[in-house]
């Protein structure tokens, strides 16, 4: 028998053994046809555990200790519900009064099961067995809708509306980790396209003597070779750029040093010659040939030139095959104005004026 055949071979069971009398016959072992509410007795039917105020096990334990010890433990909870009732002069029904009693008999109760070694006064050999332990899966829990709750207290307000703040979290972060999930998957798609260089370009079957498989891999290699290549010529333009970002760095250095240095001869020059000019007291008359002094003690002096700042060779020029000399020729020939350039300009300017 097939999952061809396997229909065939279930429909004859099925119609030889769903007959009317055989369904007739289980109904009726059950009570349900014809109706017969007798025949499941009390003794038959279980509490419902939902509702029952009994603890319950997932599964009904099948070890005579575990019968023992939970009867010892409902024995022990009824003497201390008893205890804290008032005392009776009528005597405690059953054959144990005292809790030295329950446990003597949960003591001889267990001697007479796989647990014996446990209360026993011989010693353990190595020949004695093991006791397995027994595991059962515990009953999946209820979910119960904590948000739709309606708060009746002040704690129970602050309390749902830490819940609610949380499952908010919660959702942003797993929006979070599903965009993020997707952004690697597709980095690792990619790299693994890379790396793939089997016989097929695109992974899937090929008639490996046509001509459209041939030249889709002359294509394929072409255009791997090809991106081969302009990663490497990537890694040397990038390393062309740093050498040409150093060389700038230092000529960049040498000009600050050399306009620093010119900047403050400039500024001792001009503070001599200034204060040369306020000696003789030039520069106080209010026209040509007006002032009081005997003329200019010598002329203004000038700043030397100071090239200009060169802009930084960009890594964008490199690998779009510009190397950033074309650049610094064009700006070979101008100077850098500075801020210091504009006062003493307009220092010049006023000099003059005063000169006039």
């Amino acid at each position: 028998m097939d999952k061809n055949s396997f229909l065939t071979v279930y429909g004859k069971a099925h119609v030889r053994a769903l007959t009317p009398e055989n369904i007739k016959a289980a109904f009726k072992k059950t009570g349900v046809w014809p109706f017969n509410p007798n025949v499941v007795t009390a003794e038959m039917l279980a509490p419902s555990k939902d509702t029952s105020c009994e603890a319950h096990v997932p599964l009904p334990p099948d070890d005579p200790a575990i019968d023992v010890l939970a009867t010892m433990l409902r024995k022990l909870a009824k003497i201390d519900e008893a205890e804290d009732e008032p005392i009776s002069e009528a005597p405690i029904a059953g054959p144990s009064n005292t809790k030295q009693d329950v446990i003597n008999e949960a003591i001889e109760g267990l001697s007479q099961t796989k647990l014996a070694h446990l209360i026993s006064t011989t010693l353990t050999t190595s020949h004695d067995t093991m006791p397995t332990t027994l595991t059962h899966t515990i009953s999946h829990p209820q979910p119960s809708p904590l948000l739709s709750i309606q708060p009746t207290t002040e704690t129970e307000v602050l309390l749902l509306a830490a819940l609610q703040e949380s499952h908010k979290r919660n959702l942003l972060n797993e929006a979070y980790c599903v965009k993020a999930k997707g952004a690697l998957q597709f980095q690792e798609e990619k790299k693994k396209k890379k790396k793939r260089q089997g016989t097929l370009p695109d992974g899937l079957p090929r008639v490996l003597t046509g001509d459209r498989f041939y030249e889709e891999r002359v294509n394929f290699e072409k255009e791997r070779r090809a991106e081969e290549r302009e990663k490497e010529n990537r890694k040397d333009l990038r390393a062309e750029w740093k050498a040409a970002k150093e060389k700038w760095q230092q000529a960049e250095d040498t000009r600050k040093v050399l306009k620093e240095r010119e900047t403050a001869k400039y500024e001792e020059a001009l503070a001599v010659w200034k204060a040369a000019n306020e000696g003789q007291g030039c520069g106080c008359g209010c026209g040509r040939g007006r002032g009081r002094g005997g003329g200019s003690a010598g002329q203004k002096p000038v700043m030397a030139a100071i090239p200009k700042r060169v802009p930084p060779p960009l890594l964008k020029d490199f690998l779009a095959g510009r190397t950033g000399t074309g650049l610094a020729e064009e700006e070979e020939g101008e100077h850098f104005t500075s801020d210091d350039d504009d006062e003493s300009n307009s220092d010049d300017e006023t000099t003059n004026s005063e000169d006039r």
